[in-house]
């Protein structure tokens, strides 16, 4: 392949990812959206940080447990079917949860198993979407584009939470308002598969192709060998867990210390999540 050829399919390939990402911004707008409600819904409803704690253990429990298997398979199969997938589930979870809502049956137990196929509809779908950046954006602009991706999904989480909590506050009371809001997951899901549908994602020869024996474990090994011969990647990796460690106990219980210690409404604690990730994106 000539070198005019192979720019020219960068370039086509470059050009796929952005049709693509620009629909994810949309999806993560939804999302947003969708979890700004639900943490308000267990706040008002329990206004118990035992059940704000549990709910995030369920939420991002899944990153944990399947995070390692998510990798390995992204690695192994379609691409795009595990994003279709994972967001047509999240889809899914999201019409149950308005169905529950209309009808005024959404209780604990609904919440925590709507919540807990939502964490493993993520984690293959970031897991994802993580590993198609390498192969479909070129060299040269892999760094600016990781810097523009961090960028715009600080502002979508500035975004979102404005959002909610406006519809919030003049779509009436009740469980209704919080029903009527979550339609806006659903339509951005709907912009979001088709880039997704149209564009072509690059294979990678994979062990399945060649018809090895696959292994998680040897995968997961060659892995940790990779992070440990990166200079200053595994110091870096264990700085960000004792980070996130500390951190996270502040951002599950801020909705109970905004709504129960403060007497916040939606837009308080929208206020307070919008000045955090301002904060990320100016540090960014």
């Amino acid at each position: 392949m000539s070198v005019n050829a192979t720019i020219q399919e960068d370039d086509t390939k470059f050009k796929q990812y952005m049709f693509f990402w620009g629909g994810q911004l949309f999806s993560m707008l939804g999302s947003n959206i969708v979890q700004f409600v639900l943490i308000l819904w267990i706040s008002f409803e329990t206004e118990s940080e035992l059940m704000l704690g549990l709910s995030s253990l369920v939420a991002f429990g899944p990153f944990l447990v399947l995070g390692p298997i998510a990798g390995v398979l992204v690695d192994r199969l379609n691409k795009k079917l595990i994003i279709f997938s994972a967001d047509a589930t999240i889809a899914i979870t999201t019409v149950a949860a308005i169905i529950l809502f209309y009808t005024n049956y959404m209780t604990l137990y609904w919440f925590f198993i709507i919540i807990a196929i939502r964490g493993i509809g993520d984690t293959f779908h970031y897991t994802a979407v993580g590993a198609m950046m390498p192969t479909m954006v070129p060299q040269k602009h892999l760094s600016r584009m990781n810097g523009i991706n961090s960028l715009a999904n600080g502002v979508v989480r500035i975004i979102g939470p404005a959002i909610a909590a406006g519809f919030l506050a003049i779509g009436g009371g009740g469980l209704l308002r919080h029903a009527h809001l979550l339609w806006m997951d659903i339509a951005t899901f709907a912009i979001a598969i088709v880039p997704l549908i149209m564009i072509t994602i690059p294979k990678v020869s994979s062990a399945l192709e060649k018809g090895e024996k696959i292994s998680f474990f040897k995968d997961f090994k060659d892995a940790l060998l990779t992070i440990k011969g990166i200079n200053g990647l595994f110091p870096l990796l264990i700085m960000f867990m004792f980070v996130n460690f500390f951190f996270t106990p502040f951002g599950t219980l801020l909705p109970l210390f905004v709504v129960k210690t403060h007497f916040g409404f939606e837009a308080d604690y929208a206020i307070v999540v919008a000045f955090l990730q301002a904060g990320t994106v100016i540090g960014t």
